[in-house]
């Protein structure tokens, strides 16, 4: 890809002002983007990603994000990171595909996350984060990922998460273990045709709706 067509910081930046001024969505929408560096911004517009290619990692550490992201279908090369962020509105990375992890935790979020069909290479973590509608998590396929001869397993964590909606797994394919200990589910929690390669850890899992595990495989139950 030539080097023209990849977005500068400075017109990073420039957009995130003009969105402001103009009252509208930051648009990076099938754009490419070196990496996106937001840690504890105040962010009042949606922020668009859709199709878009990250060559880097994405980091919204402490942001407060009034809205949500919009970024079906985009295209990460590092991690796209979370930690202790605040989100007033939806997240969508349906579709997207990750070299490194993804992590919320402690994240905050007033929207539902929506992570179906996301082919991830590491971990996802949704460790002590609170969402106070639905967590779509279907048809993921999430596997170990290898960096400088090291090993960073396939893991997907929802430990001591509080989810005020749904959790849904529906044939997701998880590379390494599932650990949901001392979660928090207001609703059902479906892990129908999810299958885990290794241990599904589920100690202390607090589920006010139906528990799902039609067709679940994996290595051992922890419980």
């Amino acid at each position: 890809m030539a080097n023209e067509n990849i977005l500068t910081s400075s017109a990073v930046e420039e957009e995130i002002r003009v969105a402001a001024i103009e009252e509208r969505d930051i648009d990076f929408a099938g754009k490419t983007l070196p990496g996106l560096s937001l840690q504890k911004r105040i962010i009042e517009q949606t922020l668009n990603l859709e199709g878009a290619t990250v060559l880097s990692t994405i980091s919204l550490e402490e942001a407060i994000l009034k809205k949500g992201i919009m970024a079906k279908g985009a295209q990460i090369n590092g991690s796209f990171y979370m930690g202790e962020a605040q989100a007033g509105g939806d997240i969508d990375l349906s579709g997207v595909k990750i070299k490194g992890g993804i992590n919320f935790v402690e994240a905050m979020v007033a929207g539902s996350l929506n992570l179906d069909d996301l082919r991830a290479e590491g971990f996802v973590s949704l460790s002590r984060a609170q969402f106070k509608k639905d967590i779509f998590l279907r048809n993921m396929k999430v596997d170990d990922s290898y960096q400088a001869g090291l090993v960073i397993k396939g893991d997907v964590y929802l430990r001591e998460a509080v989810i005020a909606g749904s959790v849904d797994l529906s044939g997701s394919s998880i590379e390494g273990t599932l650990d949901i200990v001392q979660i928090f589910v207001g609703g059902n929690v479906t892990l129908e045709k999810t299958k885990i390669a290794n241990y599904f850890i589920c100690k202390k899992a607090v589920i006010k709706g139906k528990f799902n595990l039609n067709k679940t495989s994996y290595k051992e139950m922890i419980s």
